[in-house]
């Protein structure tokens, strides 16, 4: 029931009463809960808990816990409240399946780089030595990476590749990240202190 009680709002305001009925009526006063399963089985396990596969059901199970005032009399006329309910299936210890999918054996590792450039000016548009610019200085940084690859592939650092390289700026004119702005060293075009 507590475990119930974390995901099933009804579940959980039982759990809240028995826990205040503790409290102030003490432990012996707490309301205790009684399972039942029907169709009655003797023997049978409790459909709700793991069982040897050859006593497994062969058909559909009613399992419910209840708390009875007085002792229950199956001659006398029953009331009660529902308070939740909820169907399971009791999953299959095993399945088959198939899955397939479609690669190209050479060239089957996703990208390890994307390169993003956005325009060098505010006029929104291109010029071709800007993009030049943008691949040359790309290039340059590769070059000037610590650590290839291939080193780190072996290693647990290799989740965490691949690195992010951003562009940064000291004026506000472009889509950079703002690591300028978080440092306190972005300027407005123009001014010459920071």
């Amino acid at each position: 029931m507590h475990g119930a009680a974390r995901v099933r709002p009804m579940v959980k305001a039982w759990e809240t009463i028995t826990v205040l009925v503790e409290a102030m009526r003490g432990p012996g006063e707490v309301p205790a809960l009684l399972p039942a399963q029907f169709p009655y089985a003797a023997g049978a396990s409790w459909a709700a808990m793991q069982f040897d596969p050859a006593d497994r059901p062969d058909s559909d199970r009613l399992c419910y816990t209840a708390h009875y005032p007085a002792a229950f009399d199956q001659a006398a006329p029953q009331c009660g409240l529902l308070v939740d309910e909820w169907t399971e299936v009791i999953p299959a210890t095993d399945r088959n399946t198939g899955i397939t999918f479609n690669f190209a054996r050479p060239d089957n590792e996703a990208p390890q780089a994307i390169l993003l450039v956005t325009p060098a000016s505010a006029s929104g548009t291109w010029r071709w030595e800007d993009l030049i610019g943008a691949l040359n200085e790309t290039l340059d940084l590769a070059k000037m990476r610590a650590v290839e690859p291939a080193s780190i592939d072996p290693t647990p650092y290799s989740m965490l590749v691949p690195a992010t390289i951003t562009a940064s700026s000291f004026y506000g004119i472009s889509i950079v990240t703002s690591l300028a702005a978080v440092n306190g060293v972005m300027r407005e075009p123009g001014s010459s202190h920071a």
